[in-house]
């Protein structure tokens, strides 16, 4: 499997999960009823782990370490660092290391698990769900590793999912299953203000942020089927692509 792709900030590089472990093959040769041999390519998997390649496929590079899983990248703002889940300390946490795979550094400490990190702009915090409060909840952290704090820390017996800032750092969008569904919401970084931006029956998830800020693309099955639909950053006007 390759999955999970994200570009860097410069649009020249692609960092993503896979599990073909180093790019290595087997060539396999195989006799047919007819006595003609044939050769059949098998890729060699692994560990999950995160691969960089240009903008043309080219040049690629394996990160991390042989035997551990490493999935989920998020590039820092200014690309030369990448946030990811990692489960080389025992425990699934949030690390960063250097884009070239160096000085790796576990920024999260918990014995449950914290997954996909997703950093502000000004490459200051990276914001990630986690089930250290028993249901998956918003956090931030600061890279200095000081100040973590909770976005989404209420009452509701609730999960929040997929968080992504806005460009211009001030708000950060989610999923939710707060009102009974999956919907869409809003929050500013400290989780005094959450609005919620879509309702309906069917379930709403996966927002990303468009360039400007001003629209909102997300997931959603409300028509029956998987699709992308896209939305006024207010919630207004959600039309499916």
């Amino acid at each position: 499997y390759d999955f999970e792709p994200v570009w860097s900030p410069d649009g020249t590089r692609i960092a993503y999960t896979s599990e073909f472990a180093s790019g290595e093959e087997q060539v396999l040769l195989e006799r047919g009823a007819d006595g003609e041999t044939t050769e059949r390519v098998h890729e060699i998997s692994g560990d999950r782990d995160i691969l960089i390649v240009t903008a043309a496929g080219s040049a690629k590079t394996r990160l991390g370490l042989s035997g551990i899983t490493d999935d989920q990248p998020s590039w820092s703002p200014d690309g030369t660092q990448i946030a990811f889940v990692s489960d080389r300390s025992g425990d699934v946490e949030i690390w960063v290391m250097d884009s070239s795979g160096a000085n790796a550094r576990q920024i999260t400490f918990s014995p449950r698990e914290d997954w996909m990190p997703a950093w502000s702009p000004d490459g200051s915090e990276i914001v990630f769900s986690s089930k250290r409060t028993g249901t998956w909840e918003l956090f931030a952290v600061g890279l200095d590793i000081g100040n973590l704090r909770s976005i989404t820390g209420d009452d509701f017996e609730s999960d929040n999912w997929g968080s992504v800032w806005s460009p211009d750092g001030e708000q950060i969008a989610f999923a939710s299953n707060r009102a009974g569904n999956w919907d869409i919401y809003v929050s500013d970084p400290d989780g005094n203000s959450i609005v919620q931006l879509t309702d309906h029956p069917r379930a709403d998830f996966e927002p990303v942020w468009s360039p400007d800020g001003e629209q909102i693309a997300f997931a959603s099955n409300r028509a029956g089927k998987m699709a992308v639909y896209i939305m006024n950053a207010d919630g207004s006007k959600a039309e499916p692509l």
